[in-house]
């Protein structure tokens, strides 16, 4: 099974995180994981830019506790806002200007139960083995 573009569920949460962007003004939103891993992502993102990967690494520096310990983010800075949720992942924006704060947190609250939903819906990029993608995660 091709995980991507083109699956059904991938293709859902694309447009979730599109919503999110053009309600919020940011540049692109992308899910990851604590494991560096680019579960899904916006229009106005190339698959191979390392933006995403470099956001990730600032925005887990913002917990001391691994996300899968039971550490949490919910940052904004000036050019980002990430935020945690099922264990090990984060919703992470882009902006090239940050509009009203109160605002975006706002977005990003409603919009998370819905990429949340749809995250935890994708079958394993590896494919439906036992020990791919979340189901090894929960085994640990």
């Amino acid at each position: 099974m091709q995980f991507g573009p083109g699956l059904r569920q991938w293709d859902e949460l694309g447009r979730s995180l599109d919503r999110l962007v053009k309600a919020t003004g940011a540049s692109f939103a992308v899910v990851m994981d604590e494991s560096n891993d680019l579960w899904c992502w916006s229009r106005g993102l190339d698959r191979e830019d390392e933006a995403p990967f470099l956001l990730l690494d600032r925005a887990l520096s913002a917990t001391d506790v691994p996300l899968r310990r039971g550490g949490r983010i919910d940052t904004l800075k000036s050019d980002f806002a990430a935020r945690s949720f099922a264990a090990i992942y984060l919703l992470i924006l882009s902006f090239d200007r940050l509009g009203e704060p109160f605002q975006i947190r706002k977005e990003i609250a409603e919009a998370l139960p819905e990429i949340e939903a749809l995250t935890l819906a994708l079958p394993p990029p590896d494919g439906p083995d036992a020990t791919a993608g979340v189901a090894a995660l929960q085994k640990k």
